[in-house]
């Protein structure tokens, strides 16, 4: 049964999500103040060291999370009478596959190329563990429901900031900065947690039921699969600067990522809270209104960055930062077609086709493995952030022409890319009828 507020989710979808922006645009400002700070503080060598740390653990994180999201939320949205068995039974996966991903960043920082890291990789890793907590957060999307995830995202980043600048004040090091990443997510969770038993409506007890695990571990090990190569596949070019250009490069890069990160948050959220509606109905008309509102958010960002950018980095960074200008601008444009395919992915998930996210992430990691192995040597970080766009653009349009399953996603993808620009676009996804509808001259 579909519960009201997806219902209501499919007629007005801007309204929910208005919100979610909204709010991440509070902490855009908080975020854009610490970061700078930081950045400043560790200067680009110090900054990619930590960035660097995140970003492995990023890669693990898919896995951890054991590709549960879209399968996950499409169940609460068929089967709310077993919501317990089901958030429950995915915590333990969770935290299980979280415990051996732990494990293997922990020897993989043990590594002596990476030694430099290896303080901030053993800390961060404990991230993979916290994230087994994070599943009260899809019992709110379920049911359309942002303000109690918000609430506590936003508090553990108000406390999470006031750390991190007692922390430049105080002159501290790099692995500081990632234990105050952790206690950030420690506290996310932990508003989750009170929001859940505590909210108008109490969430159900959690518990195992070895069925659900097994028919979860069945269905989301494929999705697993698919988004550990996937995260790879975006972080190629991330790897690939550090590997080949230093770490002071390597900051200066994660500096522009860390721009776009903003922006890339609202989409996932966007994208995250139009999900029960197209698990409740996949009919074109939704596919095609998700894929709009995620193109639109996109070229904002791409128009935003391309405008910005040159005056933005270096106010923003500082000088040590300039070179960080174009390859923001690169990656806004890349968000057009990541961003949409945020809404393919989860077409996927509702339509039970792991092995085609598995071979799409597949295809990814290829593409950007050559087009890294040939650009960044050339162009250094402008060759890095070439191949990323160039990956994306191929991923958009050309893999569905070799994936049968990606082929209905193809049409409403391209043509989304002009929704933005229509004069009623923002009318519709109001619920407001157009101009001449309701008598305006």
């Amino acid at each position: 049964m579909t519960s009201v507020a997806s219902t209501a989710s499919l007629g007005r979808p801007i309204h929910f999500v208005a919100w979610l922006v909204g709010e991440r645009l509070v902490r855009s400002v908080v975020t854009a103040v610490v970061l700078a700070a930081v950045a400043r503080h560790l200067a680009p060598a110090g900054f990619g060291v930590l960035n660097f740390a995140l970003a492995v653990v990023g890669v693990a994180m898919p896995l951890a999370q054991l590709g549960l999201e879209g399968v996950l939320v499409r169940e609460l949205v068929r089967r709310p009478a077993d919501a317990g068995a089901l958030l429950g039974s995915a915590a333990v996966l969770r935290l299980a596959v979280g415990a051996a991903c732990l494990v293997a960043i922990e020897a993989f920082a043990l590594v002596p190329r990476f030694a430099a890291a290896r303080g901030a990789l053993a800390v961060a890793g404990l991230l993979l563990l916290v994230q087994a907590a994070e599943v009260t957060d899809l019992w709110f999307r379920r049911r359309v429901e942002s303000r109690p995830a918000a609430i506590a995202r936003l508090s553990a980043l108000l406390g999470g900031a006031a750390l991190k600048l007692a922390l430049v004040a105080a002159g501290a090091g790099v692995v500081a900065f990632v234990v105050v990443q952790v206690l950030e997510a420690v506290f996310f969770v932990g508003g989750l947690a009170w929001a859940y038993a505590r909210g108008d409506e109490k969430g159900p007890a959690w518990r195992w039921d070895p069925a659900t695990a097994r028919a979860l571990w069945r269905e989301g090990r494929g999705f697993a699969l698919g988004a550990l190569v996937g995260s790879l596949a975006l972080r190629v070019d991330q790897f690939a600067v550090s590997g080949w250009l230093g770490a002071a490069d390597t900051g200066r890069y994660f500096a522009a990522l860390r721009l776009i990160e903003l922006p890339t948050f609202v989409a996932t959220t966007a994208a995250a809270s139009l999900l029960p509606a197209l698990a409740a109905d996949v009919g074109r008309t939704t596919l095609a209104r998700n894929f709009a509102v995620l193109s639109a958010l996109g070229w904002l960002t791409a128009l935003g960055a391309t405008l910005a950018g040159p005056w933005l980095v270096p106010r923003f960074f500082g000088p040590d930062y300039a070179a960080a200008t174009p390859i923001l601008i690169l990656q806004a444009w890349a968000c057009l077609p990541l961003f949409t395919g945020l809404v393919r992915a989860q077409y996927l998930a509702v339509h039970s086709a792991p092995g085609t996210q598995l071979a799409t992430a597949m295809l990814t990691l290829a593409g950007q493995g050559v087009l890294n192995f040939v650009l960044v040597p050339w162009l250094g970080l402008t060759g890095a952030a070439c191949a990323f766009l160039l990956t994306q653009l191929a991923s958009a349009w050309l893999f569905p022409l070799l994936l049968p399953a990606l082929r209905p996603c193809l049409k409403p993808q391209w043509l989304a890319l002009r929704e933005a620009w229509k004069p009623n676009f923002w009318r519709e996804l109001a619920g407001v009828p157009p101009a001449a509808e309701i008598g305006c001259p």
